[in-house]
Formats: C-alpha cells, structure tokens, sequence
C-alpha cells in the first residue's frame, strides 16, 4: 500500500520541482548584478504552486479517476490516503522553493530549518507508524508545520540575521 502510495507523492514531487531546477540559477544571476531576486521567487513559486497545483487536482482531488487508470485495481487500496498525501507532498514542494532561494542567497539558515523538519518527520514516523493511515498524517502536519515554519523565518530573516550576527 504504501508503495503505491508513495509512487502517487511521486508524480507531485517530479512535477512539483521542475521549475525550482531555475531557482539558483536565475537568483544567483539576480544577486550577482546586484538586483533584487522578489521576482524570482514570486514566479518560480508561481509555477511550483501551478504546477502541484494542477498535479493536485489531477492525482489528489480526482485520485479515484487516475489511481485506477493508473495501477488497475491495486490502486483502489490507497485512495483513502490519497488526497492528504498528495497535500502534504505539494506543501513539501512549495517548501523546497522557498529553501533553494535562500540557498542561492546563502542563507543557509533555511537549509538548517529544513534539516529540523526532516529530522521531525522521522521521529513521527518513529513514533506513529502502527498504520498507513499514521504515517500519511504524520507526512501531512510535519509537511505543513514547516511551510509555516519556512514562511514564518522568511518573512522574519531580516530581523532574525541581526539578532544572529549579535551571537557570533
């Protein structure tokens, strides 16, 4: 089941990152002729939110539809799941952008955040893996507490890189 399963959060994860491959690229060119980036990260999330968006509604909202199509009646056992995980795996792309921009702005205190959260998941699932059903909702509010997260230090990192240089 939960092979299945992770094969759906695939097909979001691959359509979800292919506008983030630009991320670095395009930033670090933004940053290095010493303009702002803001648009960079507005149009590559855009696209990422396009993009898991689309996959979303495909594999998630109309998972009963595709699912099927997809794996034949072996896919008929996941469909429970299949909405939150696909949720919570288009949440971990959204993420992954905001992480790839602050790396390629070096701020590398993002990429620290996002290690937590992993190490987060993988006590949840430690802790709550008695079923399948366990584990998707652990993947799904540890997917959403660190795009909160995420947000939260990117909005604040201003006033965050201050209080972090006053340390050091």
């Amino acid at each position: 089941e939960y092979a299945l399963l992770s094969l759906v959060g695939k097909m979001i994860f691959f359509f979800g990152t292919l506008p983030n491959f630009f991320t670095v690229t395009f930033v670090s060119r933004r940053e290095g002729l010493g303009k702002s980036s803001r648009k960079v990260l507005t149009l590559i999330y855009g696209m990422t939110l396009l993009f898991v968006g689309a996959s979303f509604v495909a594999f998630g909202l109309f998972g009963h539809v595709t699912v099927p199509f997809l794996f034949g009646s072996k896919g008929l056992v996941v469909l429970p799941w299949v909405i939150p995980y696909t949720a919570a795996l288009a949440i971990f792309c959204l993420s992954s952008v905001l992480v790839s921009y602050h790396m390629a702005k070096k701020h590398y205190i993002f990429s620290t955040a996002m290690l937590s959260i992993s190490l987060v998941l993988i006590a949840g699932i430690s802790f709550f893996h008695r079923t399948i059903d366990d584990i998707v909702w652990v993947v799904f509010f540890v997917s959403l507490f660190g795009w909160v997260a995420l947000w939260a230090l990117h909005f604040s990192y201003r006033q965050f890189s201050v209080l972090q240089r006053g340390w050091i």
